[in-house]
């Protein structure tokens, strides 16, 4: 049978194994812990590259979007303005399929009966 003095040891024995053991588990849980907040840290800068990157993307794809429309739209005036101007000047197929007369003709007419009035 085991003494007063022998169990004590025993039991001191036993609780400075325990101690050894949470004082390892405490070491390894700051361990984990230092290697998930460098974890974190790389996502984060990960994360802010690839944020970065969508954005300068879309950026890029919005501008040439903008520049495409713009292009189309100076293009459509420049039609309208050349159609505005053979109105104009007379060289308007439909109308002179039709026998009107162009602008030009009736301004030149207009011109012609205020130099010679009746």
């Amino acid at each position: 049978m085991m003494t007063e003095n022998e169990r004590l040891q025993r039991d001191l024995a036993t609780a400075r194994q325990t101690i050894r053991e949470l004082h390892e588990a405490t070491k390894d849980a700051r361990q984990a812990r230092r290697e998930l907040e460098a974890f974190v840290q790389t996502l984060r800068i990960e994360l802010a590259d690839d944020v970065e990157r969508y954005v300068a993307e879309g950026l890029a794809h919005y501008s040439e979007a903008i520049k495409e429309a713009i292009d189309l739209a100076t293009k459509a005036v420049y039609r309208r303005f050349d159609k505005i101007a053979g109105l104009l000047l007379g060289e308007d197929r439909k109308h002179r399929a039709a026998g009107r007369a162009s602008l030009a003709e009736y301004a030149a007419a207009i011109a012609e009966l205020d130099e010679h009035p009746s």
